[in-house]
């Protein structure tokens, strides 16, 4: 009988690449995968901020009430609906501090409840909104996906979040993290190992994606013979749009038949937006997000650097390079280490974007290339975090 993980996601969307869900999906040889449908009021998008914040209350306020229930998926994980509280519905009234404790209380209290319920024998927790109660005999496993951009927060923030951090690992069996560079960060906060685990791709699906389909998406957006810039995934305020936009307007004069493609969640604000040669999908389905990115040419990074993006292992810079794209990105610090050679570095600079992103054209790929991301298989990284988990 194969032993009983409960998988908490940061993040619960089917709309764009989950890492939780990802490892979730490929740990399901080693482990009964159950998963923790994990509402997030960030990943709601509206068309102005008021109808925005009236559609996370709505949201947020029926997740509260929602009974505990599992359902089986069609991908082999049992997905579980649970009552969750979100810290930000309450933080106009109790303030951040007291909605974050009052939030971790009552979703570590459920997720006791899930424990029971599903006879749990592993946890992989990923989301900072939950208590654990220590005296569990349920294995712990950290995940930490990402880190916040510590010079936007008062000293006190910053060192209650490492507080809490710290109480959570010393009941962890292990903590990972999603890039080198957040491992050696993290193993000096919390006096600890801490395994680096990178994101992934799936290399053999990327690699055998449906030409047919590709060339369909290149009819319907008006694609053939176009120089294809995008941004694929989800576009917040991090993502920096307003940059690629800027950088894009530049290149249409250098390269005229240059067209922006913009993939992904947005808000319907940004979607309405008209400008000459680019194109906003929307939300697309999953099973269309490979071909976009074979329909590239070169693909787009643009988020700001700062204490937070400096630590991430964006998912999509693995999925270009499978697919044989260049990148332009700024110069965060997981890339300036890694030194691939298809991601170019620059900073954030409008013309020098433009002049580099016209250049690219002309780059030519080397097959050799390949073996670099081969590692980056979302088997090969399950197998790494369940070898790990089995100890």
């Amino acid at each position: 009988m194969k032993p009983r993980l409960l998988i908490v996601p940061h993040l619960f969307a089917t709309d764009i690449r989950i890492r939780g869900l990802e490892l979730a999906r490929h740990l399901t040889d080693r482990f009964e995968v159950y998963c923790l449908q994990v509402p997030s009021l960030a990943h709601v998008h509206a068309r102005g901020k008021w109808e925005r914040r009236s559609k996370q209350v709505a949201i947020g306020l029926k997740a509260i009430a929602r009974p505990l229930r599992l359902g089986r998926g069609p991908d082999g994980l049992v997905y579980v609906s649970y009552p969750h509280l979100d810290p930000a519905l309450l933080a106009r009234i109790f303030g951040s501090r007291a909605s974050v404790w009052i939030a971790r209380k009552f979703n570590g209290a459920v997720l006791q409840r899930a424990i029971t319920r599903i006879g749990a024998t592993h946890v992989l927790l990923e989301s900072s909104f939950f208590a654990w109660d220590p005296s569990s005999q349920v294995k712990l496993f950290l995940d930490i996906v990402d880190w916040f951009p510590e010079e936007k927060f008062d000293r006190h923030a910053v060192v209650s979040a490492g507080e809490s951090l710290r109480r959570h690992a010393r009941s962890a069996s292990a903590v990972f993290a999603v890039s080198s560079v957040l491992a050696e960060k993290l193993k000096l906060l919390l006096e600890r190992d801490v395994v680096s685990l990178p994101n992934g791709a799936d290399v053999r699906r990327l690699r055998t994606a449906n030409r047919m389909q590709v060339e369909v998406l290149r009819q319907k957006w008006g694609l053939e013979g176009k120089f294809v810039v995008s941004s694929i995934g989800k576009h917040g305020k991090f993502s920096q749009l307003d940059f690629a936009i800027a950088v894009f307007q530049a290149v249409r004069q250098l390269v005229s038949e240059a067209v922006l493609l913009v993939v992904g969640p947005c808000d319907d604000k940004v979607l309405s937006t008209k400008l000459p040669g680019v194109i906003f999908t929307g939300q697309v389905s999953p099973d269309d997000v490979d071909a976009y990115f074979h329909l590239t040419d070169v693909g787009l990074l643009t988020q700001e650097k700062s204490g937070g993006t400096d630590y991430a292992f964006q998912i999509k810079m693995v999925e270009y390079s499978i697919c044989r794209k260049f990148v332009l990105s700024t110069p965060l610090e997981v890339w300036r280490r890694l030194r691939w050679p298809n991601v170019i570095l620059m900073e954030q600079d409008v013309s020098s974007w433009a002049r580099e992103l016209a250049a690219t054209r002309y780059r030519t790929w080397n097959p050799e290339w390949d073996r670099i991301f081969e590692k980056y298989d979302w088997d090969a990284i399950a197998n790494s975090m369940a070898a790990v988990m089995s100890q």
